[in-house]
């Protein structure tokens, strides 16, 4: 079934209270329309809730959109298995279809999802050109 978009959440809430403003949530939306929207949300103990900490949108051409959805919807299907981890790292998948029904996954962060021989991280790091998305494999994470 072919895919109009993709939202993807990924969380990096710890157990503790944290001291310095850091990022904690990141969110990506990627259409099939060729258009990506990003944005990051940071949190501290002097915030009373997350404020909005960058944002942006861009263009990828529908060509570069459709290749990405694709891997999405190879990587994602009813027998991809989730890992839970109890550390308050995780991501959030909805996969929105043309004929408006839904997907949704959800798995711990630090894992690599590797389709046709691609990590899918790495792929979307280097084709969005934002190196510090957390993604599946987490590695944006700072500890």
């Amino acid at each position: 079934m072919e895919i109009k978009k993709i939202q993807l959440s990924c969380d990096d809430f710890l157990f503790t209270k944290i001291p310095m403003p850091v990022v904690t949530e990141q969110r990506l939306t990627i259409n099939n329309q060729g258009r990506y929207w990003y944005s990051e949300w940071k949190s501290g103990i002097n915030y009373e809730k997350p404020i909005t900490s960058y944002q942006s949108q861009a263009s990828i051409g529908k060509t570069t959109a459709k290749e990405i959805l694709e891997l999405f919807e190879a990587a994602f299907t009813p027998d991809f298995i989730p890992i839970s981890v109890n550390d308050g790292r995780d991501w959030h998948l909805t996969i929105t279809y043309v004929n408006e029904t839904t997907s949704e996954f959800a798995s711990a962060i630090g894992y690599e999802i590797k389709v046709f021989n691609r990590n899918l991280s790495e792929y979307l790091r280097q084709t969005l050109k934002l190196d510090n998305l957390y993604l599946f494999d987490g590695k944006g994470i700072v500890d």
